[in-house]
């Protein structure tokens, strides 16, 4: 509750671009899943309040969604932590609204691409979670 009521004072699009902008840091140098585990939790926490109007009339919200989207995409491809994989599918479910708002078709492909590759997962909670997300995203 506390990161997001921090993200409806600072904006949701700017706090998601910040942990965004965290989550690819702890991505590239960070050996560290936790570190990885904590930014994808502050996504999901986040990834809720953008909405597609954001999207709609703010370039930085566009950016910002789609770098999370990506993000998010590139942890479950590299599969750092169950849990990490886990957040991941419900950060590109609480993003469904945001991505709806974007111009470019090509995130909602990417979204639904790994949410589909997280659906064959063998662990039940990452396999529901792409189930979830993939409800949000169509």
């Amino acid at each position: 509750e506390g990161l997001r009521d921090v993200a409806s004072v600072v904006g949701a699009d700017l706090f998601l671009g910040i942990a965004s902008d965290a989550m690819a840091e702890a991505l590239l140098v960070s050996e560290n899943t936790e570190n990885v585990e904590g930014c994808a939790f502050v996504l999901f926490a986040t990834a809720r309040l953008v909405t597609k109007a954001d999207c709609v009339n703010s370039q930085n919200a566009k950016r910002h969604t789609t770098q999370t989207v990506a993000a998010a995409c590139l942890i479950i491809q590299t599969e750092p932590s169950p849990r990490a994989v886990e957040l991941a599918t419900w950060i590109l479910g609480g993003l469904g609204k945001a991505i709806g708002g974007c111009d470019d078709a090509g995130v909602l492909l990417h979204a639904m691409d790994a949410v589909l590759c997280a659906m064959t997962s063998q662990v039940i909670s990452i396999a529901r979670g792409a189930c979830v997300a993939s409800m949000r995203l169509v």
